[in-house]
């Protein structure tokens, strides 16, 4: 999701060589200095101090530093052949080399050179390990040769010997691309790779084919690998290029294939892995691939194509820099020069990754130009509070775009609608040219685009495109896209720019900054910078009433030099309203930063500065934390500037260093809140709150000087995208270029205060079911307005009602440091009234009142609030289930009387009602209530649908069902569910309902009169004879035993089997010879049941 923005364009226009054939060949930087030395084909050494005030000046001498010649016994065979020169800072020299042989070193300081070796045969090419420590040289006679820096041959092989039989090395110096030959080293210095010319040996023909081959050769120049396909066939058409990536793993080159120009892969073991192709606009024969380099953390590479001349439209070179992500290469910028420069030599630099120094010469004057570009990795997305207007409504939508940039085509994804990964997007808007920049105004449909050849394109609508083609993931426009002037579909309107300075000559920039397009006035303006000096311009135009042919916009040039990036000031404390003013934050190199406003209409602007001077910020955000006073006062004192320096990943606050290993933030709007993300031993996305960043800032934070931050852990080298303010997400894209969607407990929670202070009670639970917030906190913030507020279809909620005031005890804590809660007069306002009113029980009383309102609308409203009414009575303390089953009630009689269709709707609403109590509350509870309405078809419906035991509760159902006299069903079901005392209700309608231990519950085992106890002794016969004829015979004799009935209990012992308590009691009250008569037949009834154990 990631684009490369331009920070920085250096230019330096250098004099003139007298000859024109002494042309520059080579260049060196000293790490660390600011000084460039040129080499020329004669030998001639040239200096540049690059001082910034001589950057974009007309012309800037150059000084002799050095003539080679001087040093090299025979400088008329090296006249016209110095190819190579490198700055090895182990030994302070500049190394220089020649295709004759000669290798010279010269002492920088001392401006000494010696020439340190010759070969005879010639050299073919150069290469310095990364550490400086050993030299590789081909020579004329095809030998692979290394050497230490201390000039002393270390190894040495012939290279043919590695080659296939049928192939030998090309030794034609007719042509100097064939002659010289491409050398590099591995990072670690274990291997190194070459690229050479070969030519077949049985070809007589007077030109014969030249072939490329890439070959691998360990250090000790051990053959270790031939470059060829994945399947071992060779390649064909080889180009010269190669390079060696930083993080070892791909060695990079170039292929022709059917007229077009590819950059392919190799790994260590010469097989291929992977390629791109360079656009169709750049073919062969017109172009040619020179070189391929690569940064020095490997993720950018840049490749050179050069005009071969061989069509008469004047071309220009081209520097193409090219990412890879997610299995996919980007072509992400397009340098182009003049079509009379000719591109001499580019590298990147040793200490800035995204640093690029090229240097060019003129076809014409020899004039030469150095060129310093500054690069850095931005995500082009914008992320606002848009607000729409649909059906005489206006509503706030939060938008959140990302736009990738692959070459000619940029790949759109509204991530608020759709959140698809790189290399997919789901729309795609294609360009004639590569796309250099883009930005996006952040209220409107509306992005602009400024192209390598120059153009600037306004592009409306782009989430409808005119094709659903275009759309990559397939998916059609949305149906309530807003229409503008143009109609629903995309549009692309170029931009001319028209500089008063200028007559005919065209204006161009280099990168673009900010825009804002108003489609109620068609009026565009936008920001950008220009390639002299990095100018600030302002350009308006009036897209309704202009010519786009003849009319463009209007450049208003504003005194600012050296501008870094730009961003808009984004107010904290706005409140949302059309027509205001725009500012505009902008930094230069130097690291100050100024405000400037850009919908101004006054004919010169004038920049007012930030007093605190910052480091030089990669990415920078701009936030106004002054009240609607403050800002009146015009004071500076609220303005808090946000940036990530990018060499160093530290995230600063007003100069002030926030996080020392930081790879990417971005600020909420929302819940103005600060997310980014850490990159050290643990990777984590912290949220700050703006208030703690801005008392950060001031230095008025109490205790260590820290900010309060909430964090999780996240995967390491994750990169912080977008944030969705209305869906309280963060999207995240990790390493291998996915896409993730997390949603903070902290965003979640202030989304819901929000939709809470706005009354958008239905929206908040929505919110809180889909994150499991506890409910409880749409009561809890604002008791008052909750209840004045009758949200409807709010079963869920008063489900999970419980007396704890969830916002005092669990989530306001959480808020109260992020001061995301806006203070407004009817916010928390749940006081001890609150709790004497007991939350709970005044709630649900609420909710059953309104709802018995609404039910007067007819029997549908009924049936659809049947859930949260039975809900709100069992949810009371103590529950109402006589309000909740008295309404299943209802409906069950309703249903009798009903036609067919009606009576299965009530009895199904019926039943969802009873399944949802028994979830709710207690089924033993349930059922005991519901006996207690003497409605027996409501007493089965709850027992059939609580999973009891069918033979606990049928028979006694039915037992209930035979009694014709309802005075003898209610005393029985009563008894069931009360258990009321016995007094007055014969013991035969006991043993009729058989309710032994229920009465038995109600009388404790030593009772005070002597009436209770009478009566308890006729219940316990009552149920010894029960269990008797259910065949429980000790159960019988244990409960005759407490009735005193010591006959009754030694029967059932003895029918129990249990001889020995029979006989125990038989021992109590009866004579010795009872006892024994007693035993015998004890014995006797044994041996007839087959005992003879017990007997």
């Amino acid at each position: 999701m990631r684009n490369l923005v331009s920070l920085q364009r250096r230019v330096w226009a250098l004099e003139a060589s007298s000859q024109s054939e002494n042309r520059c060949v080579a260049f060196a930087s000293i790490p660390g200095d600011a000084q460039v030395f040129f080499l020329r084909s004669s030998g001639r050494i040239e200096a540049l101090q690059l001082d910034e005030q001589d950057a974009h000046s007309p012309s800037k001498d150059l000084e002799l530093f050095l003539d080679l010649r001087e040093f090299v016994e025979d400088d008329d065979a090296s006249a016209g052949c110095w190819r190579w020169m490198n700055y090895v800072a182990e030994l302070g020299t500049l190394v220089c080399a020649s295709t004759s042989g000669a290798l010279v070193s010269v002492d920088v300081d001392t401006r000494d050179g010696e020439e340190v070796g010759n070969v005879d045969s010639g050299l073919r090419a150069v290469a310095w390990t990364s550490n400086q420590e050993m030299l590789a040289l081909v020579t004329g006679a095809g030998s692979l040769l290394v050497m230490s820096n201390d000039w002393e041959v270390l190894h040495e092989t012939e290279i043919e010997s590695s080659m296939p039989s049928e192939l030998e090395l090309s030794t034609s110096r007719q042509d100097e691309e064939s002659w010289c030959c491409e050398l590099c080293w591995r990072e670690d210095t274990k291997f190194v790779a070459l690229n050479i010319a070969t030519t077949r040996r049985d070809d007589d023909r007077e030109e014969s084919e030249v072939v490329h081959k890439v070959l691998v050769f360990t250090d000790q120049l051990e053959f270790h690998a031939l470059g060829r396909l994945e399947d071992g066939r060779a390649i064909p058409a080889l180009g010269s290029a190669l390079h060696w990536s930083q993080s070892l793993a791909l060695i990079a080159s170039t292929e022709l294939r059917k007229g077009r120009l590819v950059v392919v892969f190799f790994e260590r073991n010469g097989l291929r892995h992977g390629e791109f192709v360079i656009p169709a606009v750049y073919r062969a024969p017109q172009y040619r691939v020179g070189r391929v380099r690569w940064n020095t953390t490997s993720e950018t590479i840049a490749v050179s194509l050069h005009p071969t001349g061989k069509d008469d439209d004047n071309q220009p070179p081209v520097i193409q820099l090219w990412s890879r992500n997610n299995y996919h290469w980007y072509l992400k910028q397009e340098l182009q020069l003049r079509t009379d420069d000719r591109l001499v030599d580019f590298n990147w630099d040793e200490e800035v990754a995204g640093r690029l120094n090229v240097v060019a010469c003129s076809a014409h004057s020899q004039t030469l130009t150095f060129y310093e570009h500054e690069f850095s990795w931005d995500i082009c997305s914008v992320e606002a509070e848009q607000l729409t207007r649909g059906e005489g409504q206006e509503a706030r939508q939060s938008v959140a775009m990302t736009g990738v940039i692959d070459g000619s085509k940029l790949l759109l994804t509204p991530l608020h609608r759709a959140m698809v990964p790189p290399p997919f997007a789901l729309l795609q808007a294609t360009f004639d040219a590569a796309i250099n920049s883009v930005v996006f105004d952040s209220q409107t449909e509306t992005l602009l685009v400024l192209l390598a050849n120059g153009d600037v394109i306004l592009v409306e609508n782009y989430l409808t495109p005119t094709d659903v083609r275009a759309s990559s993931a397939g998916l059609p426009p949305p149906p309530n896209a807003a229409r503008s002037r143009s109609g629903t579909l995309m549009s692309m309107t170029t931009v001319k720019l028209i500089h008063a300075g200028l007559d005919d000559e065209p204006f161009t920039l280099s990168s673009l900054l900010w825009v804002r397009f108003s489609p109620e006035s068609c009026r565009l303006v936008f920001a950008g910078k220009t390639g002299w000096r990095d100018q600030l311009v302002l350009c308006s135009m009036d897209t309704l009433n202009a010519n786009t042919e003849t009319e463009g916009a209007t450049v208003c040039p504003v005194q600012l030099f050296d501008v870094r990036r730009a961003c808009e000031v984004l107010q904290v404390h706005q409140v949302m309203t059309e027509g205001i003013s725009v500012e505009l934050a902008l930094q230069t190199h130097r690291g100050a930063v100024y405000t400037l406003t850009a919908l101004s209409d006054e004919e010169e602007l004038v920049p007012t500065g930030v007093a605190t001077k910052f480091p030089a910020f990669s990415h920078m955000t701009v936030l106004d934390c002054r009240s609607t006073n403050e800002q009146s006062e015009s004071t500076r004192d609220g303005i808090v500037v946000i940036g990530l320096e990018g060499s160093s990943a530290r995230l600063y606050v007003n100069g002030e260093l926030l996080a020392s290993a930081c790879s990417s933030f971005r600020y909420s709007s929302l819940t103005s809140v600060l997310l980014f993300t850490t990159q050290g031993r643990e990777s984590q996305l912290r949220i700050a709150p703006i208030s703690g960043i801005q008392g950060f800032s001031c230095g008025k934070t109490s205790g260590s000087n820290t900010v309060n931050f909430e964090s999780r852990s996240i995967e390491r080298g994750a990169l912080l995208v977008a944030t969705v303010g209305q869906r309280a997400s963060v999207i995240v894209q990790m390493p291998r270029g996915n896409l993730e969607c997390m949603s903070p407990r902290l965003l979640v929670l202030a989304l819901v205060v929000q939709q809470i202070q706005a009354r958008e009670y239905v929206s908040a639970l929505e919110i809180c079911r889909r994150h499991r917030l506890d409910l409880n906190v749409l009561v809890d913030f604002n008791p008052q307005a909750f209840i004045k507020s009758f949200p409807q279809f709010l079963t869920l909620f008063i489900t999970n009602l419980h007396p704890v005031d969830v916002w005092a005890t669990k989530y306001g804590p959480l808020l109260e440091p992020f001061n995301v809660v806006a203070s407004t007069d009817d916010t928390q306002d749940n006081g001890t009234d609150s709790s004497d009113l007991e939350k709970v029980n005044t709630v649900c009383q609420e909710f059953m009142g309104a709802i018995q309102e609404i039910e007067n609308d007819g029997e549908e409203a009924e049936a659809a609030l049947l859930l949260p009414f039975v809900t709100s009575a069992v949810k009371q303390s103590p529950p109402r289930f006589d309000k909740a089953l008295g309404k299943i009630q209802k409906l069950l009689h309703r249903s009798e009387c009903d036609n067919e269709t009606s009576s299965a709707q009530n009895r199904a609403a019926a039943t969802r009602a009873i399944k949802h109590l028994i979830v709710l509350t207690d089924v033993d509870s349930l059922y005991s209530e519901a006996l207690g309405l003497y409605d027996l078809d409501l007493v089965r419906t709850v027992a059939t649908h609580s999973q009891r035991d069918p033979k606990e509760y049928v028979p006694f159902v039915d037992r209930v069902a035979r009694l014709k006299n309802e005075n003898w069903r209610k005393p029985v079901l009563r008894t069931k569910k009360e258990k009321v005392k016995l007094h007055g209700i014969t013991l035969d309608l006991i043993k009729q309902g058989e309710l032994y231990d229920q009465a038995l519950e109600l009388f404790p085992h030593t009772p005070v009169k002597q009436s209770d106890r009478a009566f308890r002794q006729q219940i316990l016969r009552l149920k010894g004879e029960f269990l008797d004829a259910e065949k429980k015979y000790e159960a019988a004799a244990f409960v005759y035993l407490a009735a005193s009935e010591k006959e009754k209990a030694r029967r059932s012992f003895i029918a129990a089997r249990k001889w020995q308590m029979a006989l125990a009691l038989s021992a109590r009250d009866q004579t010795p010879d009872k006892l024994r008569n007693e035993a015998y037949a004890l014995a006797q009834e044994l041996l007839n049941n087959q005992q003879q154990d017990g007997a």
